[in-house]
């Protein structure tokens, strides 16, 4: 089987941000901590002001000085990101390089792509996919959508295609920062919509309350 990737690099200024990569720095520190959900929780939020109220509601709990510091480092960071006008792709692209950094840990792939198609047998994709990574004897890909109202059929049957023409070499993943409810239901409403879709429950998802557990990355 030949396989290789075609990077766009449409989103490397973004991906290259110094506030979006402070932040995803900030989170693998604190992994599965307060200060991770408070990151991950004011990232969600629709706009600065709503930000600035999460941020301003979670501060006390940050009392010694160090967490102080560490506070004002990232409630910065997050509001330097609101006051862009591509606040919409740098709140995507912080969800790409995170996760990206999540599954390099994990995995220690030897070969890594992003905002690419990905070519199987001279076939390919459809669509591009956020990250592919190659590891040991397997492989992954993955889409990273925010909310999980972007996402959409063509975007799951993009993941699949690519791992049926591989024989299942790679594990397809969907990441978003909704809650499970709401990505639940939007999977459920793409399945009563889409007679093709009844195996999307192939694409693993994780959501806002599973992206701070190594382990829900992993497939068993």
């Amino acid at each position: 089987m030949n396989i290789h990737y075609e990077e766009q690099h449409s989103m490397d200024v973004f991906h290259n941000n110094v506030n979006v990569q402070e932040l995803v720095d900030i989170c693998l520190k604190y992994y599965n901590t307060f200060v991770f959900d408070d990151i991950i929780g004011a990232i969600t939020v629709k706009n600065k002001k709503l930000a600035k109220k999460f941020l301003d509601e979670s501060e006390i709990k940050y009392v010694s000085p160090d967490y102080v510091k560490l506070f004002l480092k990232f409630k910065q960071c997050i509001l330097n990101l609101f006051n862009s006008p591509q606040i919409k792709n740098l709140k995507g692209v912080f969800l790409e390089v995170l996760s990206f950094r999540i599954f390099n840990i994990l995995f220690k792939p030897h070969i890594v792509a992003k905002d690419c198609r990905v070519w199987v047998d001279n076939i390919p994709s459809d669509l591009t996919v956020d990250i592919a990574m190659e590891y040991v004897d397997s492989a992954l890909i993955c889409e990273c959508k925010v909310p999980s109202t972007k996402y959409n059929w063509d975007i799951f049957k993009n993941l699949l295609d690519i791992k049926s023409r591989s024989l299942d070499y790679y594990n397809a993943y969907a990441i978003t920062l909704d809650s499970q409810e709401r990505m639940d239901s939007k999977k459920s409403r793409i399945k009563q919509n889409v007679e093709e879709a009844v195996n999307i429950s192939d694409v693993k998802c994780i959501h806002r309350e599973t992206i701070g557990d190594f382990n829900s990355f992993l497939i068993s």
